[in-house]
């Protein structure tokens, strides 16, 4: 299913459980009237979900039927006028924001770092807890510590890793897990810093695979998996998030 919001889409498999995110959506509407009246009359099976809103500070406060969080708030203007996806006009004007949470302690600098040196991205705003990356003119994806009253019983793994044979017998990796897709106007550059850093990323679930550059460039897309510290690589991975990287060019030009 793919659900618009706007230009931004949802990309929702249907599979044995849900995935989760640990973190917020959060999404504009023109208005919140038709939202609330939809929340007031839920179906009365989502009682026996995790399902639950609340209204504060003029903004809805969601938690799906398995626990991921949207915070929902009226502003027309956050429409990207830029173009919108196929099909008829949304009733969200946008995804505004994508936050997830990192475990206390997690190094939100070496995170700030890998968005500017390997992707090229801005920095809107940066501070001891959290971390937003500019997406757009009117988006972020922010990264921000746990809070203790996160609605989630504790921190959840957003790749879910399986390794399988392929009918050669080679090992193939499968990530089941959320992942996240951004647009940027200097695909082969960013490739080139990600293949250096060892963090390039070729998900076998899909048939869509870049395991080299000339591949990247001709399909207008690569994957990253894990996000380091380009300062200290060896300590690891920061987080594990799969980033589909799209090129806002055709190979073509």
């Amino acid at each position: 299913l793919w659900a618009n919001s706007g230009i931004n889409q949802f990309h929702l498999p249907e599979a044995e459980t849900a995935q989760v995110l640990d973190g917020v959506v959060s999404m504009a509407y023109p208005s919140l009237d038709a939202v609330r009246a939809r929340l007031e009359d839920a179906p009365a099976v989502l009682a026996a979900s995790k399902f639950a809103w609340h209204e504060t500070d003029g903004q809805l406060v969601v938690t799906d039927p398995w626990g991921s969080r949207f915070r929902i708030f009226a502003d027309p203007s956050m429409r990207d006028e830029r173009g919108v996806q196929p099909g008829d006009a949304s009733e969200p004007c946008a995804v505004t924001d994508l936050c997830v949470h990192v475990p206390e302690g997690g190094n939100l600098r070496g995170i700030g770092n890998f968005y500017r040196r390997v992707l090229d991205c801005d920095i809107r705003h940066e501070d001891e807890n959290s971390l937003a990356v500019a997406m757009g003119p009117k988006q972020t994806l922010t990264f921000r510590y746990r809070p203790a009253d996160a609605p989630l019983a504790g921190p959840v793994a957003h790749a879910q890793l399986e390794t399988v044979n392929d009918e050669d017998g080679v090992e193939r990796t499968l990530n089941h897990g959320i992942h996240i897709s951004l647009y940027i106007p200097d695909l082969p550059s960013a490739y080139e810093r990600a293949e250096a850093l060892g963090v390039t990323f070729v998900n076998h679930r899909f048939k869509r695979r870049a395991h080299t550059m000339e591949e990247a460039v001709d399909q207008c897309m690569f994957r990253l998996l894990d996000i380091v510290d380009p300062e200290q690589p060896d300590a690891g991975p920061i987080l594990r998030l799969e980033h589909e990287v799209r090129s806002v060019l055709k190979a073509d030009g």
